[in-house]
Order: C-alpha cells, then structure tokens, then sequence
C-alpha cells in the first residue's frame, strides 16, 4: 500500500484475492484511509471486507449474492451503515446511494448506447476520484452516472472512458 495515509482513497475491485482484498482493505482503515470496494467480478461473500468499507459500488446481482435479500434495493440498504454508504448500479435506469438513514435515486441521462463494457468501471473511479477531491457523495455520483452514460456511446471499453476534459466539463463551475 505505499504511501497511503489518513484521508486518501483504497479502490479495491473483485479481480483480487480475497486474502489479498482482505489485508489491504484491513492495512488502508488502520492508516485511516478511506476503502472503496467495487466486487465486481464477485468470487467471494467480502464478509472480511465490508467492515473496512466506506463505500461499496455494486449492482443488482452483486447486492443480492452479498445478502440474503432477493430485492436489490433491500439488499443494497442493508448493506448501508452510519459509517459505510452503498451505491447501486441500475445502468440505463442510473444508481441510488444509500446511507445510514436515506437513499437518494441519481437518473441516468437518455443516450444511445454502443456498448456498456466498461460503464461500472468508469463510473466507480469516477465517483471515488471526486470523493477524494471532497465532492459530496450526491454530487460526485451525479457526475459519476454522467460520465458513465457518456463511455457507453463509445465502443470499447479504455478508449471509451470519458477524457479529462469531459470530466472537467461534466462537473462544471
């Protein structure tokens, strides 16, 4: 983990082990690092992981298969604590974000897609570079699904990710 420290950002993804998921997450909280956790590809059940979370990116098959609801909204509250917030993915449909005590629905913008691969990635590191720049979580998922619905009007997946530019353009004044 290098140099992180109190107040940066872990993005952890599921093409880790979990052991290794488990100890870098683990490592990042006791520096006091914020942990992201996006599992997707899900492999494991991340029971050893979710206590170190702030925030967890997921979509509908992945907050179903980490809890026993069979409703994605119900599950992906669940998963919401006073310390973790949860966001659901819903692609075309946007994403909610759930805290401890509301949940607040972001709607996608109407756009044409090509091809989806690479939207929950994009999305996902959006989201955590503008929480790491102090946006709000509101806010930065805001942008977040914007920048999302702008990579599936493209074909492929890294060549699809919105420049800096866009980014710059999509967060305005």
């Amino acid at each position: 983990l290098g140099e992180i420290t109190v107040g940066d950002w872990l993005l952890l993804q599921g093409n880790l082990s979990q052991s290794t998921t488990s100890e870098a997450a683990a490592q990042a909280m006791r520096r006091g690092a914020r942990v992201a956790i996006n599992p997707a590809p899900i492999d494991f059940d991340y029971r050893d992981v979710l206590p170190c979370a702030d925030l967890v990116v997921l979509n509908e098959i992945e907050a179903v298969t980490l809890t026993p609801h069979a409703d994605a909204r119900v599950a992906a509250a669940a998963l919401a604590s006073a310390r973790r917030a949860v966001v659901l993915t819903l692609g075309a449909d946007g994403a909610w974000l759930y805290g401890a005590t509301a949940a607040r629905h972001v709607a996608a913008p109407t756009v044409a897609a090509l091809d989806t691969s690479g939207a929950g990635d994009v999305l996902t590191g959006t989201l955590v570079a503008l929480l790491a720049q102090d946006l709000t979580p509101a806010r930065a998922l805001s942008i977040a699904v914007a920048a999302a619905s702008l990579s599936v009007t493209r074909r492929g997946t890294s060549p699809a990710f919105p420049t800096a530019a866009e980014l710059t353009g999509l967060r305005g004044p």
